[in-house]
């Protein structure tokens, strides 16, 4: 500890000498030196210079001399150029002994870190102001007492995947951005559940009651229409073989009478024919009469040609000699057997087509003792049903991958809800695994530090001083001096500051140094 300490024209203090003791109480109005004395203390130790000017202004140079019970001494002179810079020197010795490259022992001695370039918080924190703090605040301060980090590869090992989230934080604040993260995919999962069950819902109400998609697949649609068509087609033909039968005494009737017809217009051609042969006989005979007439002009006409024509009316009174000599009767019995042999064809078609109708009546007959009439009002509900059942398939298939995603969202939902709770679990098990800096430690499911499972600001006023004093033993527990600042005291209410003072007076480890600002001229109360 820190035994004796001398200042002179140090920032506001033009000279002091202390001989501190356990706890140190520097009080005084504002701009009176309480806090130049603090930054003294670290400008002997570290050499640190929080202020552009740090020789007190119109001397030419400051001067520390600091004393530890333990036989350290340490005498440093601080000058400054016009641009602030120090160009000072200082000496330390250990037991009397001179010490070689003093700023480097100093700084290993009092906890310098010279890979990072700051030294301690023995003089950066201060337990006044950390109690004043948010619940946020104090936590991160006691983070830093916790040597817990958390990595992208544990993240993945843990939860299956790792999360964009800022690894470099405290392990205990990457565990409460991953619960954060995995919450709002939880919650974006859920919600796609939801959205799921939604649709799902909305399209299965589209679909009948009890729809089994598979059943209806299976059904052969056109095989149920064949059956239908063939049943139809059955009674239409039961319909036409009755038909056949009902109409078959007309049809026979209906060809006798064509038949009839046909006969007796053969017959009736015969006679027209006939008359026609003997109407072409007389105008045969009268176109020859004609003729004869003529020829017997041309004779008288030409007189030279007599005899030719006598000769050629010969001739024609031949033709009409045998034209004569034609008898009819012949002419009519060659008519009657062409007549004959029509009425024999016309016979032999009637009997072909009477046969014909006969046979398609017995096959009537036959057809109709074999099948009945079928009733195709349930074959043709079926097929409508089935037609219409059939077209909820794609429907049906819809539903079942909207469960199929449902299933796929639910077991997101399930993971990120894991994920959730490993979360809040790890800092937990985490804390397990590292020497807490302070008994009953805990980190509650906001991320907030809490002492017993409290947060500092629930705790008693004599709990959260504890907690205030611990945190500054904590920091200053690896260094060799046993210093404790304590600045602004006065921004404590009376209780607390009480409070503050009496825990301080009992500390049996520490050496403490305190500023409040009272009225009046600086002033040094030793303890």
């Amino acid at each position: 500890m820190i035994k004796r300490l001398v200042i002179k024209d140090c920032l506001g203090i033009e000279e002091l000498a202390i001989n501190p003791g356990k706890v140190n109480v520097i009080s005084g109005g504002n701009e009176r030196g309480k806090t130049s004395i603090l930054e003294t203390i670290e400008k002997a130790l570290y050499n640190t210079k929080r202020r552009a000017r740090f020789v007190r202004t119109g001397a030419d140079k400051a001067y520390i001399e600091l004393e530890t019970d333990d036989g350290i001494s340490i005498r440093r002179t601080v000058k400054e150029d016009e641009a602030g810079l120090d160009e000072g020197s200082v000496k330390v010795t250990k037991a009397g002994v001179p010490v070689k490259s003093p700023e480097t022992f100093l700084k290993e001695l009092f906890g310098y870190q010279v890979n990072k370039g700051t030294h301690r918080d023995v003089f950066v924190f201060n337990p006044v102001d950390f109690m004043q703090k948010k619940d946020t605040e104090q936590t991160s301060i006691l983070f830093s007492l916790m040597p817990i980090m958390v990595t992208a590869k544990q993240a993945l090992e843990w939860f299956g995947e790792a999360p964009k989230v800022n690894y470099e934080n405290h392990g205990l604040q990457v565990l409460k951005a991953l619960e954060e993260w995995f919450y709002d995919a939880r919650r974006e999962a859920n919600a796609r559940v939801k959205a799921t069950e939604d649709e799902s819902a909305a399209v299965a109400k589209r679909l009948p009651d009890n729809y089994e998609v598979e059943a209806w697949e299976q059904i052969n649609l056109g095989a149920l229409f064949a059956e239908l068509n063939d049943a139809q087609e059955t009674n239409r033909d039961i319909v036409e073989c009755h038909n056949v039968i009902e109409a078959f005494p007309l049809d026979v009737e209906a060809i006798r009478n064509k038949y009839a017809l046909q006969e007796k217009e053969a017959q009736e051609n015969e006679k027209t024919e006939y008359e026609q042969a003997k109407e072409a006989i007389e105008g045969d005979k009268k176109d020859l009469i004609v003729q004869i007439d003529m020829v017997d002009e041309e004779i008288k006409l030409l007189q030279d040609r007599i005899q030719k024509l006598i000769n050629e009316k010969e001739s024609l009174r031949v033709k009409v000699k045998a034209l004569d000599e034609i008898s009819l009767a012949e002419r009519k019995a060659a008519l009657v057997k062409v007549t004959k042999e029509r009425l024999k064809t016309i016979a032999e078609r009637k009997k072909e087509e009477l046969t014909r109708l006969e046979v398609k009546k017995k096959q009537a007959e036959f057809f109709l003792d074999v099948h009945q009439l079928i009733d195709t009002a349930p074959i043709k509900n079926r097929c409508i049903e089935a037609e219409r059942m059939k077209s909820f398939i794609p429907l049906a298939r819809e539903v079942g991958a909207l469960q199929d995603r449902l299933k796929e969202e639910e077991a997101t939902a399930e993971h990120y809800d894991k994920c959730v709770e490993t979360a809040r679990l790890k800092p937990h098990e985490l804390l397990a695994t590292v020497e807490l800096p302070i008994k009953d430690l805990g980190v509650d499911g906001r991320g907030i530090v809490t002492i017993k499972d409290l947060p500092l600001s629930n705790l008693s006023t004599a709990q959260q001083v504890r907690i205030c004093l611990d945190i500054a033993r904590v920091l200053a527990k690896d260094n060799p001096l046993k210093l404790i600042c304590v600045d602004k005291l006065e921004h404590l209410d009376e209780t607390v500051r009480a409070e503050f003072l009496q825990q301080i007076e009992g500390d049996q480890e520490f050496q403490f140094f305190i500023t409040v600002v009272t009225d009046g001229d600086l002033q040094v109360e030793t303890k």
